[in-house]
């Protein structure tokens, strides 16, 4: 048996649907922010986390006072430079972030991983209809295709 074949047969399709399992909860908060969609405020950087990239956490409140939101994440596009800064933003509905007012470009991130995962996907399935027409144990394939 070959090093490649975990890779290929178990791990990379289960990490596709990984990403859309996760993706598909976050790219809905994140286009409502595209379409201006969301409740509009202020959010208040506290302090900067860095890691692969860097954010900011801080305190969002909407501007009616009603929503208060601690500890929360900016997405990328907001212009903070220090702690204590304040910028508009929009609360989406996402579980730990809110997005810059102006712009995120989290929905395009979001989109194109999304896209990945369903190529990969879609390649994964028929390289296994295929491999199973050739031992003769699975039905052919959806699209009728019976040149294997």
């Amino acid at each position: 048996m070959r090093d490649d074949w975990w890779f290929f047969k178990v791990l990379v399709p289960a990490l596709a649907v990984f990403t859309l399992f996760y993706g598909l909860q976050d790219v809905r908060p994140a286009y409502a922010a595209l379409f201006r969609g969301g409740e509009l405020g202020s959010f208040t950087a506290r302090n900067e986390e860095c890691g692969k990239t860097c954010s900011w956490r801080g305190d969002f409140v909407s501007d009616n006072g009603a929503t208060v939101r601690r500890n929360v994440r900016l997405a990328p596009g907001g212009d903070v430079d220090h702690a204590g800064d304040r910028v508009r933003a929009r609360d989406t509905g996402n579980r730990v972030v809110v997005y810059p007012a102006a712009w995120s470009w989290d929905w395009l991130f979001l989109t194109m991983l999304l896209a990945v995962s369903v190529v990969v996907l879609s390649v994964w399935t028929r390289w296994a209809w295929r491999r199973l027409r050739r031992r003769g144990a699975g039905p052919a394939p959806p699209d009728g295709d019976s040149s294997t």
